[in-house]
């Protein structure tokens, strides 16, 4: 059969395709071999930062505390006149909904900045640690 020069080129392609489909399964059988020896054994399921789960925990406490402590007053209305408290729970909902806004907000401007100067932040931190490394293994 013919063909011409076309037909050739499109064999010479697939046989191409082949070969380096054959190489790229070879280089990831050779991989996974090399790994095989290297895996991680599976680790037993432990907290192993107590010191930093009792700092949260009583972190929590400490902030309950506070809003059962003031938050009564922070959300309610002292009329001098008639000696009275109303409770307007509205103002609840004004502090939550600021609160909310301001955090998402500023999240997302400092993702942003995160995101714009990675390779920087990354430099940064490299030359940091190798700073630090130098002065720790001078002294």
């Amino acid at each position: 059969g013919g063909g011409g020069e076309a037909v050739f080129l499109a064999r010479q392609k697939s046989t191409r395709t082949a070969e380096s489909s054959r190489r790229r399964h070879m280089r990831q059988q050779s991989a996974q071999l090399y790994m095989e020896s290297i895996k991680g054994q599976d680790q037993p399921v432990m907290c192993r930062d107590v010191v930093f789960l009792l700092i949260f925990v009583f972190h929590l406490l400490g902030m309950a505390f506070l809003f059962t402590t003031y938050s009564p007053e922070a959300f309610a209305y002292h009329d001098p006149v008639e000696d009275s408290v109303t409770i307007y729970y509205k103002n609840l909902l004004l502090v939550a909904c600021f609160t909310g806004v301001f955090g998402i907000t500023l999240s997302t401007l400092l993702l942003g900045i995160m995101s714009f100067f990675a390779r920087k932040f990354v430099q940064i931190a490299l030359m940091v640690v190798i700073g630090l490394s130098f002065i720790w293994g001078t002294v």
